[in-house]
């Protein structure tokens, strides 16, 4: 048992604010909790180490980001960077989500309608047809075109979605992220790495860590492979000698991202100018997944459109028959 999601961020905001643990607990405690409260009371009281147990005690959610960070920083400091991180993980989840499940909806629903369409309507249709003496030659070659993009879509989307699922299985990640730079498709994913690595390096300078520390913390954080992928290539670097601007200079990071480095590294407003950096980056993550949504919803509406028209012949059918009676 320990602590919700919600006490985990009210903990979080009032560490922040200076209270300490044992305030927090005091205030925050209720019916609820009490169970848990009470547990982490009695660690105190044994004189355990709040860093010993606080992953045990805190949310699961940011278990593996705490475990991490708590061997390099105060609990209030952990405490704040996991919970941050975990809120960024979510909303871009829940926006991916919002953006782009209606128009993949709509695209599965078409291709699903288009199937079922061509395997329960269009055989009886052209049996009708032949049974009129009516031409059945259009007809036929529309119905073996649309079983043919219809059985390859789906097969594509069956191995895209096997390939993709096992790719994003954590384990696998950073195999995937090194499989697509060896086919040269490694620009499709070159921005998402760099506006990840820094967001994370944002969130460190915000919070006054530096840049060693927070690199030496974030390549231990083997739970988040990107994170940890991304931080050990640039400590090696930095290691051999070079400066954090030619550091960030890797293949797997966007050029764009090496000479933001190189003004802050000039500037004494680090924290203002990857703020900016982040809001640019963020704008153009929308745009890319609208357009994305866009061609799949356009794709859609192409599958609705061909079953309009071939019911609409299926209802005029009768009337054309008449005609040649």
């Amino acid at each position: 048992m320990n602590c919700s999601l919600e006490d985990t961020r009210l903990f979080s905001q009032l560490m922040k604010s200076g209270y300490s643990f044992t305030q927090c607990l005091d205030y925050l405690e209720d019916q609820k909790n009490a169970q848990y409260f009470m547990w982490a009371k009695e660690k105190m009281k044994q004189g355990e180490a709040i860093d010993e147990w606080a992953s045990q005690f805190f949310n699961n959610s940011i278990q593996s980001y705490l475990e991490c960070f708590l061997r390099f920083l105060s609990v209030n400091q952990a405490l704040e960077l996991s919970v941050t991180l975990y809120d960024q993980k979510e909303s871009d989840h829940k926006e991916f989500i919002k953006m782009t499940g209606y128009p993949v909806a709509m695209f599965l629903f078409s291709l699903v309608g288009v199937q079922l369409f061509c395997l329960l309507c269009m055989p009886s249709l052209i049996q009708m047809m032949k049974g009129f003496e009516v031409s059945t030659f259009a007809i036929e070659g529309i119905y073996h075109l649309l079983m043919v993009c219809a059985f390859v879509l789906t097969v594509l989307l069956i191995l895209g979605f096997c390939v993709i699922g096992y790719y994003l299985m954590p384990h696998h990640l950073v195999e995937g992220i090194e499989l697509m730079y060896r086919c040269n498709l490694g620009y499709l994913i070159q921005k998402p790495l760099s506006n990840h690595f820094a967001l994370l390096y944002y969130h460190c300078v915000r919070m006054g860590i530096p840049t060693r520390l927070a690199l030496q913390m974030l390549k231990n954080c083997t739970s988040q492979p990107v994170i940890c992928f991304l931080a050990e290539h640039v400590d090696n670097q930095l290691n051999i000698g070079n400066d954090l601007v030619e550091a960030v200079g890797i293949q797997y990071l966007d050029p764009s991202f090496q000479k933001l480095m190189k003004t802050i590294v000039l500037s004494a407003s680090a924290l203002n100018l990857l703020e900016g950096y982040l809001k640019v980056a963020d704008v153009k993550r929308r745009k890319r997944m609208k357009q994305a949504g866009q061609l799949i919803q356009g794709i859609a509406y192409v599958f609705i459109a061909i079953m309009i028209v071939l019911v609409y012949q299926v209802l005029f059918l009768p009337l054309s028959m008449l005609e040649r009676m």
